[in-house]
């Protein structure tokens, strides 16, 4: 309705007024002059967006890694008594933009006035493009009313669940929280979470988290997360409900939304540094604000005993693929109790682990771009010092619901696995293990282009313990550029199961190859944060700041295309040219059209040699599976040559038949 309104109803409308004022416009020459620069207001300030945009941009990209982190780090430390600061910000930003809006509909409405009243109505129709590419611009920035939905599968019905609604209602109570309606949806997984609509709270209730935390735990855990919707928030809330919102636009790739976006370029690339600024600084404040409500409302102890057990699940989830284990989908059958037998092996996992995890916790360092404060801090705020759970009963009541609760989550998720249970079974068991049988059955060859995917398929089989084996195999037989991936999945494989031995070979990983680069980080940072190792951790800040400078400045450029880079033939050393073409000659499956190669310099000292596949058939799989063997080929290329893979049918802006020598390849083998 809204859409109809802007786009079509406000234009034609001021056709008619246009028509009715003509000749009062014809007499008065200031107001048609005014309407006239309203008019055409929109075409400087649509060329004024993309200048600042490009500009404010540059600027961004110019500044170092480590110079950024600072500036982070800073409004992290000032969080407290700079916050309304930069709430103050984000809130004139939204002012702004919405007067803004209110400006460009004025503008649209002008130039459709004027353009019935001096051209004609039926000559003036053509031109209603243009009042309608701005008021379409408008109308995308209007929060459409989402559609309540009152029937779900896993929706828990007040009087299925009148423990739980209790529960949630005593908690909404106790920190304040306006009288409404709260709807309670079962999920999957080890979290809670609240989200706030005019009428009623969602309570997002994970089943795994009511099977491991007693009643008074799971009442300290919604103390916290509604202290978060409550209205010490508001204004932090309606901030993020408006960022969330603008970068959440749908950018359906036409010609309109590309101009209709480009009207709000500047304020919306102004708004997401400003938001990320703010939400990284604050965040820490707010989580610890809403840590006090169990303090203040709750048990202490028994709040604590809570936050252990998530971190429980946190170490549970860091171990998780490091150890052989059952395959997911080894039976023919799909699981009936998924979500439990998951709930069982994390339950049996706290039994036998629960010493170790505990000393992890009192060990934890802060990570730098950690969301929440770390167990022991948040314990410690709670005046608590000793990590340790406690005993705290249920009643009959709730752990009725709890089973309920796991019958109707488990029930749904088979339900909807059972759909397409072969097709996942093939994908993730089958094709698997199909695979690896003939590789085994070949005397389980070392190829240095497909020993990365053997690796994730016995990962996939549960067979950790041979995957490792086959990288360590890998980091002995094959040449330092192609056992990148060993390397990377050797050093998973020890940081996982809290060995510091992992650090090197994922640095070596990334040494050798950048696309491990922020993975490979994340993985390092997170291990030394979780263990403890103060000393590895400034080791790693001072690497990460150069690795990632490196990979923001050269190599982050060698995976893009585009038609103002610096494009030009690639003369390849004698012989790897034609290794390569060989290569994809014999995994083509007949569906390469044509392949050019150009050399991309991206600085004095860097450069990439830049293939780019043309297909002659449009079916997603089969070229997804070209393109993945190709460039497993070209990322394990013995030479540790910088090679970039590109599809042609994403670049079509660049006329690559302009660059002399680039064709090295079509459809009847012929390099051109």
């Amino acid at each position: 309705m809204i859409y109809i309104i802007f786009c079509f109803v406000i234009p034609i409308l001021s056709d008619i007024l246009g028509i009715i004022l003509k000749s009062y416009l014809a007499a008065s020459l200031p107001l048609t002059i005014s309407l006239l620069v309203l008019a055409l207001l929109p075409i400087p300030i649509f060329a004024a967006n993309i200048i600042a945009t490009s500009v404010y941009t540059k600027r961004i990209k110019g500044e170092k890694v480590d110079s950024f982190q600072r500036y982070l780090l800073e409004h992290r430390e000032k969080a407290k008594s700079e916050s309304h600061k930069g709430l103050s910000q984000l809130k004139r930003i939204r002012y702004l933009t919405n007067a803004y809006s209110v400006l460009l509909v004025l503008c649209a409405i002008s130039a459709a006035v004027l353009s019935s009243a001096f051209i004609g109505a039926t000559e003036c129709f053509p031109l209603l493009i243009y009042p309608f590419l701005i008021m379409y611009a408008v109308q995308r920035r209007i929060k459409k009313r989402e559609k309540e939905e009152d029937n779900s599968d896993n929706f828990a019905k007040p009087e299925d669940y009148p423990n739980l609604h209790a529960l949630a209602k005593r908690a909404a109570s106790a920190v304040g929280c306006e009288t409404k309606e709260i709807r309670i949806f079962f999920t999957s997984s080890f979290n809670v979470s609240i989200s706030k609509n005019k009428s009623y709270y969602i309570l997002f209730l994970g089943a795994m988290v009511l099977d491991n935390l007693t009643e008074e735990e799971l009442y300290n855990t919604l103390l916290h997360e509604f202290s978060h919707v409550s209205d010490k928030y508001k204004k932090i809330n309606k901030e993020r409900d408006y960022y969330c919102f603008i970068t959440s636009i749908d950018d359906i790739l036409n010609f309109a939304s590309k101009i209709a976006a480009k009207f709000y370029l500047f304020s919306d690339i102004f708004l997401f540094i400003r938001y990320t600024v703010f939400d990284y600084a604050t965040t820490l404040m707010i989580e610890t604000d809403a840590d006090e409500a169990m303090a203040k409302y709750g048990d202490p102890k028994i709040a604590a005993s809570m936050l252990i057990k998530f971190s429980y699940h946190d170490r549970f989830q860091w171990e998780d693929g490091s150890y052989d284990s059952e395959p997911l989908y080894a039976d023919e059958e799909p699981p009936k109790n998924s979500v439990r037998n998951e709930s069982m092996k994390l339950k049996k996992a706290m039994e036998e682990k629960s010493e170790l995890w505990n000393d992890l916790a009192s060990r934890e360092i802060l990570a730098n771009n950690s969301t929440h404060p770390t167990v022991k801090m948040r314990i410690s705020a709670l005046g608590i010092e000793e990590i340790k759970t406690v005993h705290s009963s249920s009643s009959e009541a709730y752990l009725d619901e709890k089973e309920k609760a796991l019958d109707m989550i488990d029930s749904i998720i088979y339900d909807r696995i059972s759909k397409n249970y072969e097709e996942i079974r093939r994908d993730n068991y089958i094709e698997p293990l199909e695979r690896i049988t003939q590789w085994e059955g070949e005397g389980s060859p070392l190829r240095g282009e497909s020993y990365a995917d053997i690796i994730s398929d016995l990962r996939d089989l549960g067979r950790c313990k041979d995957a490792e084996a086959l990288c360590d195999r890998a980091i002995a037989e094959l040449p330092a550029a192609s056992a990148h991936s060993a390397h990377f999945f050797k050093g998973a494989f020890l940081l996982h199961r809290y060995d510091a031995s992992g650090i090197d070979h994922v640095y070596k990983a990334i040494e050798e190859n950048m696309n491990y680069c922020d993975e490979g980080l994340d993985m390092i940072g997170s291990f030394c944060c979780i263990t403890g190792r103060e000393k590895e951790l400034a080791e790693y800040r001072e690497k990460a700041v150069v690795i990632a400078q490196k990979n923001y400045d050269e190599d982050i450029n060698a995976s893009e295309l585009n038609k103002k880079d610096d494009l030009r033939g690639e003369s390849l050393p004698e012989g790897m040219l034609e290794d390569i073409l060989g290569y994809i000659a014999t995994i083509d499956e007949g569906i390469i059209d044509k392949i050019y190669l150009v050399r991309k310099t991206i600085s004095e000292s860097f450069f990439t040699s830049a293939f780019v596949v043309g297909f002659s058939c449009k079916d997603a799989k089969k070229i997804h599976s070209v393109m993945h063997k190709i460039f497993l080929y070209l990322d394990a290329h013995p030479s540790g040559w910088q090679f970039s893979l590109f599809e042609l049918s994403e670049h079509k802006d660049i006329d690559f038949e302009k660059i002399e020598g680039s064709l090295v390849y079509t459809a009847d083998k012929k390099e051109d």
